[in-house]
């Protein structure tokens, strides 16, 4: 694991919540569908409706600032397809566009948040049951099934490059569907599956994609299952559930420390696959799935994981219910439609979770504006203080604090990871470096920043 020469001072925000759980019916029913934020919306797009008849193509829009929904389309009907963000795009990949001939679909909708417009492109190869992931920068388009009929799954990982405009394909080690992934600071993380036809074998590897340098490493799940759910937090990546070879549904928890290198494991309060994960400031929610595929029972569960106390509560949706979605933006997050009682029913419900904060001490408010600071003091020997905001709307973008010598030459990394919406400090020790000029930066999706400081001796 890279090493970076800071200590953490301190987050100057001390908040208390409340918390609560409402509800809002969108106006089409439906499982399957994908979800992403950008900025302060989320997009909940496709999904299968009416027993999985129809394959939608509706985008609904929640905007977490104004509290209101809006609606676009797709330029294809869809359904087991794949969503993410970079900084400025929304992208819906993949899926199912034709149930009744399980039909898989190579369509790529890309919505341009700057010039409010859409444009389609293509995948390297159709497949469904596909996901995504994102470090704010480039988006992976992962896996999934080429063929229903044959269980033919996939090792294509298409990637989207928002500062080239450009699209590559790797590929896996273990072609799959089925899987999970999730993205904590330049790696992305990418586990599980079914690697063949019937729902077997599963796989228990993880492939490691590193933005940065562009390569892979790999590791392994403590136990081989598909269906599961992924979700990250602080320094920790956390897999959770899945079904195994007979269909069963686990309750298996591994949690990977990326900052020690380490893995533990933990449990479920209930057993459930094709479970949904969704992060909001410094918690991971784990909600509904089937607790029994044969009997095609739903759960209502949300296991909850706080990384702050390091603890687990729990919660219960408004509807049990599997084949879901969820994303977040802001101080909130949202459940979104799912079903289904053996693929007989749709919800269009959606459960939206809202952290309030009703006392701030230290800075004030959320900031609204992304900002660095002057670093203090400044001259400095050895040590100075670097400040930087991270507003709302903005926490799911990776951001990246790096200190840079006089030639351009990277002294350090002090960030690398994605913040939640508050202030941070940051210390910076130059004891083991010579006198002179130094420049730190802050990107942080768009934006990029860069201040000069002097350590004088």
């Amino acid at each position: 694991m890279r090493k970076s020469l800071f200590t953490i001072l301190y987050f100057c925000l001390s908040i208390t919540c409340f918390s609560q759980w409402t509800t809002h019916n969108l106006g089409v029913a439906r499982s399957l569908a994908a979800s992403t934020s950008n900025g302060s919306k989320i997009f909940i797009g496709g999904g299968a409706a009416y027993n999985r008849t129809q394959e939608q193509t509706v985008v609904d829009i929640y905007d977490v600032d104004s509290d209101t929904w809006s609606s676009a389309a797709l330029s294809q009907g869809r359904f087991a397809l794949a969503a993410a963000s970079t900084s400025n795009k929304v992208i819906f990949a993949g899926g199912v566009s034709n149930m009744t001939q399980f039909a898989t679909s190579n369509r790529i909708d890309i919505y341009d948040t700057v010039t409010d417009t859409w444009s389609t492109g293509s995948l390297s190869e159709s497949r469904g049951a596909v996901i995504g992931t994102s470090d704010g920068n480039k988006a992976l388009i992962i896996g999934g099934f080429k063929s229903f009929v044959t269980g033919t799954p996939s090792s294509a990982v298409d990637i989207y490059d928002e500062g080239a405009d450009s699209w590559t394909t790797k590929n896996l080690t273990v072609a799959r569907g089925y899987l999970a992934a999730a993205t904590i600071g330049s790696k992305a993380y990418i586990a599980g599956g079914i690697t063949g036809a019937g729902g077997s074998p599963l796989t228990a590897l993880v492939e490691i994609y590193n933005y940065d340098t562009d390569t892979w490493t790999y590791d392994s799940l403590s136990v081989a299952r598909g269906g599961l759910a992924v979700g990250a937090v602080g320094t920790k990546v956390i897999f959770a559930g899945g079904h195994d070879i007979n269909n069963t549904a686990m309750d298996i928890v591994d949690i990977y420390d990326t900052s020690t290198d380490t893995w533990t494991t933990f449990s479920l309060t209930e057993a459930r696959g094709e479970l949904t994960a969704v992060t909001l400031g410094s918690k991971i929610y784990f909600a509904g799935g089937y607790s029994n595929y044969s009997s095609n029972t739903m759960s209502d569960r949300v296991d909850i994981y706080d990384d702050v106390s390091g603890t687990w509560s729990t919660a219960a949706l408004s509807q049990a219910r599997s084949e879901l979605c969820s994303a977040s933006a802001g101080n909130k997050l949202l459940i979104s439609v799912g079903g289904s009682y053996g693929s007989t029913q749709q919800f269009n419900n959606v459960d939206i979770y809202t952290d309030t904060p009703t006392g701030i001490k230290g800075e004030g408010s959320l900031p609204q504006k992304i900002k660095l600071l002057n670093n203090y003091p400044n001259p400095f020997n050895p040590k100075t203080n670097i400040k930087f905001t991270i507003p709302v709307g903005n926490g799911n973008v990776r951001s990246l604090l790096q200190i840079f010598d006089a030639l351009g030459n990277e002294i350090a990394i002090l960030v690398d990871e994605q913040k939640s919406p508050g202030s941070y400090k940051y210390e910076f020790d130059g004891e083991n470096i010579s006198s002179g000029v130094y420049y730190y930066q802050l990107q942080s999706g768009t934006y990029s920043e860069t201040k000069k400081m002097l350590l004088l001796k």
